[in-house]
């Protein structure tokens, strides 16, 4: 699971960038351009991971699949993948952080076999905090 963080930061940049080449931009049209800029440099770093991934396989003569990532706001911290509370989350992220709350998720039960892989989903979905239909399953099963 690739993390890019402090997305929110990356469209502030943006915007703050936006705003001193172009101070006649309204608010609105400010957050949209903002947003579009954005995704440029987002879209530039998932093209750079693929491009290693890629010499990655060329060098150890190898296929491996292109990880699952997600972007985040900034206010979560290190333990995301243990615990996430949605009130740390700058507002307009919080299906950034459903995303990866499923995509960890999933990983989980994927990489561990038998009954390892249900504890440990068991447990990882009783601990976070972003996902109330994931934790209500959890604690059906």
């Amino acid at each position: 699971m690739v993390v890019f963080t402090k997305y929110d930061q990356l469209i502030r940049s943006k915007k703050a960038e936006l705003q001193g080449d172009n101070k006649s931009l309204n608010s609105e049209e400010l957050d949209k351009r903002g947003k579009v800029e954005s995704q440029k440099v987002l879209d530039v770093c998932v093209q750079s991971l693929e491009s290693a991934i890629g010499r990655m396989d060329a060098e150890m003569q190898t296929k491996t699949q292109m990880p699952p990532w997600v972007k985040i706001s900034s206010m979560v911290s290190l333990s995301v993948l243990i615990s996430v509370d949605l009130s740390l989350v700058y507002p307009g992220y919080n299906a950034d952080i459903a995303f990866l709350v499923d995509a960890t998720g999933d990983l989980v039960r994927e990489k561990l076999e038998g009954d390892a892989a249900d504890s440990a989903w068991l447990m990882w979905t009783i601990a976070q905090r972003a996902s109330l239909p994931l934790k209500i399953e959890a604690c059906v099963a």
